[in-house]
């Protein structure tokens, strides 16, 4: 995938990125399709990223993440969302 589908911003608490939009196609809009049937797995806006790739608790840091990693072709993200 080229994108991943995410718009995001930091809360007002520091500690958490918010899931603005949700754009396709991409990698999220995919994962959604896939789980149409468990509705609580689905990622949607206003839902709380609370961890990438294991860093938590400092939204730059979790963005700084998100972007080198949705770069690279073939890397990794591991979302914890909310």
């Amino acid at each position: 995938w080229r994108s991943l589908g995410l718009l995001v911003s930091p809360d007002d608490n520091p500690q958490y990125l918010v899931i603005d939009d949700v754009r396709g196609p991409s990698l999220v809009t995919e994962w959604n399709s896939s789980i149409q049937h468990h509705e609580a797995l689905r990622v949607s806006p206003g839902d709380h990223i609370l961890a990438v790739n294991g860093v938590s608790g400092n939204w730059e840091e979790m963005l700084n993440v998100i972007q080198v990693h949705a770069a690279k072709p073939g890397d990794v993200l591991k979302l914890t969302v909310m």
